[in-house]
């Protein structure tokens, strides 16, 4: 006969389980008829602990400290954010498929995104907005009425999107 699949009882469940038959003296069967679940799940969980046992399965193809220097490897510079997950693996010896590569970054929240375009400022080019904004800072609003135009603009020749390894909130650091 087939097993039927069953539902995984969290902690707090468990939890209560144990205090109704430990503390309040109850038995497997009024636990069972209060949960609405077989007296055998009862059963099964008295002799457990609270903590429920990780459910069984295959093992991750990546350990831990793998994926955690996969990832310290891709966002070590701009240069290397830039490059393909899959070229980051290969640099680090890392023989995965591209779909678990994917998923390691995913679980980190890092994602491939499209580059923001920020214009380059010089040291003097910070120390003039510096300067500037706290000079404007005083301004009433009639003056601010005035200004109609920045020259600040970013662009890029050519069709291609530049994508980037970072998280969302990422966005506008260097």
């Amino acid at each position: 006969m087939a097993k039927t699949p069953r539902r995984r009882l969290t902690r707090d469940e468990r939890l209560r389980i144990h205090t109704l038959y430990y503390k309040a003296g109850w038995k497997c069967a009024q636990i069972a008829y209060c949960f609405g679940i077989p007296e055998r799940t009862v059963e099964r969980c008295v002799k457990g602990s609270v903590t429920p046992d990780r459910p069984r399965g295959r093992k991750g193809v990546l350990d831990t400290p793998t994926k955690s220097r996969l990832i310290a490897h891709a966002t070590a510079n701009s240069e290397q954010r830039r490059k393909p997950w899959t070229q980051i693996a290969a640099e680090l010896g890392i023989h995965a498929d591209r779909r678990t590569i994917h998923k390691v970054f995913e679980g980190e929240r890092y994602y491939r995104r499209v580059a923001t375009e920020k214009p380059w400022l010089s040291d003097i080019h910070k120390q003039n907005r510096c300067f500037w904004s706290n000079l404007a800072v005083t301004w009433p609003s009639f003056i601010w009425a005035r200004i109609i135009w920045s020259d600040e603009a970013t662009f890029r020749l050519g069709h291609e999107k530049l994508y980037v390894t970072r998280k969302a909130e990422e966005k506008y650091l260097p």
